[in-house]
């Protein structure tokens, strides 16, 4: 539960001030050059990154073949661009014009359903370091053409919904009254449904390791509505130094 509230705080941990808006329908989603695809048939997912999503980054696969336009440029046609389905594009990395950002693919996998009963997504697991580091993650279906393809947004603007199957609110998720405590899974991150844009924030790396440094922790404020309609809610805080 605890690891729950983690997630659902980290909003006012990594954002200040007001969130920013980002008109995803404006972003450039022309791709300068191309290799000829084995199979015929490429998939694409468009990366961007930072507050006003300025830097784009292109994923298509190409059956085992990943093609990540690491350079920024729009062409996917040099060498060190193609990859095959493994390793060895990991810990890729760039920089905001600033210096005072700087973003690292870790992780970049592809996976198709065996069936072909679902479309096909990716894994991109991304380490943001600036004044706060921390982590962020997607799996998003891939598109057939660059006009469908999902924008995949990273160190965007956040904020909160409850975790979803298919983009649905599990029919299960309620909350209720009593002396029967209840649980609400949710995650913060970067979402727009209509862009296929799904983007969650990690809070911890493993069962047992947190992701943030040692001494920083997020807190929680919860205001609790009274029974009279009228009266103010109560509000508590609390620190949420442990996780599950």
């Amino acid at each position: 539960m605890v690891r729950t509230l983690l997630a659902i705080v980290l909003a006012n941990t990594l954002v200040a001030g007001p969130l920013w808006a980002v008109d995803y329908d404006k972003i450039e989603r022309s791709i300068v050059k191309e290799p000829m695809y084995r199979t015929g048939k490429p998939e694409y997912a468009l990366l961007v990154f930072g507050p006003e999503a300025r830097h784009r980054i292109w994923i298509v696969a190409d059956g085992d073949t990943i093609y990540l336009d690491r350079n920024r440029d729009g062409d996917l046609t040099k060498a060190d661009e193609r990859f095959e389905n493994g390793n060895d594009h990991r810990n890729i990395e760039f920089s905001e014009p600033d210096g005072k950002t700087r973003y690292v693919i870790t992780r970049l996998r592809v996976d198709r359903d065996s069936d072909m009963k679902r479309p096909t997504s990716a894994l991109v697991w991304i380490e943001i370091h600036g004044p706060l580091d921390y982590q962020q993650y997607s799996f998003p279906e891939l598109g057939t053409s660059p006009g469908e393809a999902p924008v995949v947004h990273f160190h965007g603007p956040l904020t909160i919904g409850p975790c979803t199957s298919n983009g649905k609110v599990p029919p299960d998720t309620v909350l209720t009254t009593g002396d029967k405590p209840g649980e609400l899974q949710a995650f913060v991150g970067t979402i727009s449904e209509r862009h296929k844009c799904w983007v969650a924030v990690v809070s911890h790396t493993s069962p047992t390791v947190c992701s943030f440094a040692d001494g920083v922790r997020p807190k929680l404020t919860i205001e609790f509505p009274q029974q009279d309609p009228n009266a103010p809610p109560i509000t508590e805080q609390y620190s949420l130094d442990e996780f599950c």
